[in-house]
């Protein structure tokens, strides 16, 4: 199973409770259930490579596999660069409603609320001194969320 924690304790219990009643022995539940999964890229990554699997990871099905990154964690060294790469990538990348369009990259998130949280997670992230380092172009909209990426440590 691949969703959220409720739903997965919800076919858990049920699992349970069908086991008891038909006395059969109890079902095995694998869940996924949304972990922070991080890229790390040290100084003898390449940036292009990097940059590839940003993109991928972060932006491409809005960010909503379970397996997508959420976190990137960078050496000092290669940021400046990776960062250029990244807001061209991004810059290139159609972000749109038309998720049915075969040349929409990012389309929209699964709700208005889910959209909502990220950016209402982006303003925390703003006024608690992150600095957006990248960010596909247009205007947010509904559940339309324009990926973007922030330095959680910029320079002063």
């Amino acid at each position: 199973f691949v969703g959220s924690t409720r739903t997965a304790a919800k076919i858990n219990h049920r699992l349970a409770l069908n086991s008891v009643e038909k006395r059969v022995p109890l079902a095995r539940l694998v869940a996924e259930t949304g972990g922070l999964n991080v890229l790390v890229a040290d100084s003898s990554a390449l940036p292009e490579q990097v940059c590839d699997a940003v993109l991928a990871s972060f932006a491409q099905s809005a960010g909503q596999r379970c397996s997508s990154a959420r976190i990137l964690v960078v050496d000092n060294g290669c940021k400046n660069e990776l960062a250029r790469m990244i807001q061209g990538g991004l810059s290139a990348m159609r972000v749109s409603k038309a998720n049915l369009n075969l040349s929409t990259d990012v389309g929209p998130l699964i709700s208005e609320i889910a959209a909502d949280k990220a950016r209402t997670h982006c303003d925390e992230l703003e006024s608690g001194g992150a600095r957006i380092i990248a960010r596909a172009v247009g205007e947010d909209d509904g559940a339309l969320f324009h990926p973007r990426v922030y330095d959680l440590n910029p320079e002063p």
